[in-house]
């Protein structure tokens, strides 16, 4: 039997799953932002004890690896990582978006699914993917979008009407109502629920089937896919462009 242990912490809920083959997948949402990394060891601490599991035992650790919060994504990376370089296991990292985009999927029809992370100052972390069989194709490659910019990528994506256009993803769509506001004369539909704050169960699904590939990761290459710079970066760069010290 597998045993599959993993955290998304890149979103504004933090999520912890334990997977394991024929067997109920083990979730716990946290509608925290930003949870400490004392925290989040905490609540996987809880849920292996009512799984009747240790961390350790963990065949493969698994990460939400963004984008999203730096912050967020610095604590999960750093400790699942850490955790797999202890025990000697492996890592397996999955795209947030992709996961949301999954979930969209498992709970709605629809011809496009667009996730949705707000990144604030107007900005998006954001992608479009349809359904091919069982995989999603993305169309639309992940980044760090406008609303106008993600809006005409949107346009021009073929409509048909046999369906709902589009699926938005995560929570961040509040944030950003425009996006669907766009598009009145189409239908469409949203992610709701536990999965809209955190698609810590779609993170899991997606690495049980890298996993029974025998895909991983590179413990020491991993890193989080932030999508942009931090604000010290951004301060770095500035300063080095006006000539300060930085």
């Amino acid at each position: 039997m597998a045993r599959l242990i993993g955290a998304d912490t890149s979103t504004k809920a933090t999520g912890v799953a334990i997977y394991e083959t024929e067997r109920p997948l083990h979730c716990a949402i946290v509608e925290q932002d930003r949870l400490r990394a004392e925290e989040l060891l905490s609540v996987m601490d809880a849920l292996c004890k009512k799984s009747g599991c240790r961390a350790a035992e963990a065949d493969a650790y698994v990460v939400a690896i963004g984008p999203g919060s730096f912050t967020g994504l610095r604590i999960g990376v750093t400790m699942l990582k850490t955790m797999a370089q202890f025990t000697h296991r492996p890592i397996i990292g999955i795209s947030t978006l992709l996961a949301l985009a999954e979930e969209g999927c498992a709970q709605q029809e629809a011809q496009y699914y667009v996730p949705i992370i707000d990144a604030r100052a107007n900005r998006i972390f954001a992608a479009a993917y349809c359904q091919k069989g069982e995989a999603m194709e993305c169309i639309i490659e992940e980044g760090l979008y406008t609303e106008e910019a993600l809006l005409e990528r949107l346009n021009a994506l073929p409509i048909e009407k046999d369906k709902p256009a589009f699926c938005w993803a995560g929570i961040g769509l509040d944030r950003h109502p425009a996006l669907s506001a766009a598009f009145p004369s189409v239908a469409q539909r949203k992610l709701t629920g536990d999965a809209a704050l955190s698609p810590i169960a779609a993170v899991m699904r997606l690495a049980a089937k890298r996993w029974e590939r025998g895909d991983s990761d590179d413990v020491l290459d991993l890193a989080p896919h932030y999508l942009r710079k931090s604000q010290a970066e951004l301060d770095r760069l500035r300063a080095k462009h006006e000539g300060r010290p930085s």
